[in-house]
């Protein structure tokens, strides 16, 4: 049950994860308060859950998947917390052509995606992992594409401004705490 059962599980919960990820999830009667509704609440219970299969997994065998798809669920679940949040209190309809068009939202977004490469790589680099840096830094380098290409072009001014001015200063702080780890030592030849 330890290997072969609990995959069946495993993906049935990040296919729920993944699912609702792209719900409205109104808590009606409840008020909605982000993070502390029970649609986020169910998906942080499942991230963790299925993070600490992955860690179980990974110390038995080696499975890199594993780890990455627990990372792009919960990446998956962030941007629809944030597409909820806009959704209940920026008053922006829960579809894909009105939150595409939201100023709001689109400066929310890049500010996340920094972040979310800030601590990835903050973390990788204290990890000395350069796998999970280049991660981070790929995420960075779709922020800034995001910023030309869809920042620049739609968003009013307030909106542009402090996208730009708020990822600036994480790119900044991304260039003093987390420098590139080196490379693993290769094993010597026999």
């Amino acid at each position: 049950y330890g290997r072969v059962g609990q995959l069946p599980l495993a993906v049935a919960l990040g296919a729920w994860t993944l699912v609702y990820s792209f719900a409205r999830g109104d808590p009606a009667p409840l008020h909605y308060l982000p993070l502390l509704n029970p649609l986020e609440l169910g998906q942080a219970l499942a991230l963790v859950t299925l993070a600490r299969w992955a860690w179980r997994e990974a110390a038995q065998r080696p499975a890199p998947w594993h780890g990455r798809g627990v990372a792009l669920l919960s990446f998956v679940a962030l941007n629809g917390l944030i597409a909820r949040a806009f959704h209940v209190f920026g008053g922006v309809r829960f579809d894909l052509a009105a939150l595409w068009t939201s100023p709001g939202y689109q400066a929310t977004v890049s500010i996340v995606w920094a972040a979310a490469a800030l601590a990835v790589m903050v973390t990788a680099t204290r990890l000395q992992r350069r796998g999970p840096w280049m991660f981070g830094s790929a995420l960075l380098a779709a922020v800034v594409v995001k910023l030309f290409l869809v920042d620049l072009a739609g968003l009013g001014t307030v909106a542009r401004i402090l996208s730009f001015v708020v990822v600036g200063l994480l790119m900044l702080l991304i260039g003093y705490l987390s420098p590139l780890p080196p490379r693993a030592p290769e094993a010597p030849a026999r």
